[in-house]
Formats: structure tokens, sequence, C-alpha cells
């Protein structure tokens, strides 16, 4: 895994996808920010 810019920001390979999450383990919550194309996603960051 890799921390991006916001802090604790994840990424997970699905095949030719990327999923951008955050986790909050205070309140035990896994947020899915993004979810493009792998070329694409890191535009955004």
């Amino acid at each position: 895994m890799q921390t991006y810019k916001i802090s604790n920001l994840f990424r997970l390979r699905v095949g030719d996808y990327r999923i951008l999450y955050t986790i909050d383990e205070i309140v035990k919550i896994i947020s899915i920010e993004n979810i493009d194309n792998r070329g694409d996603i890191y535009k955004r960051y």
C-alpha cells in the first residue's frame, strides 16, 4: 500500500481499476474516495 497527499489515503488495484480509500481506525470505517481507470485516477491527486 502507498500513502498519498491526503493522510490515510490508500490504493488497491482490481484488474484495470484502482480504488482509493481512507481508513478511520478510531470509528472503524473504510471510506471509498474514488474508483477509476488505473491511468486516470492519479490526475486528481
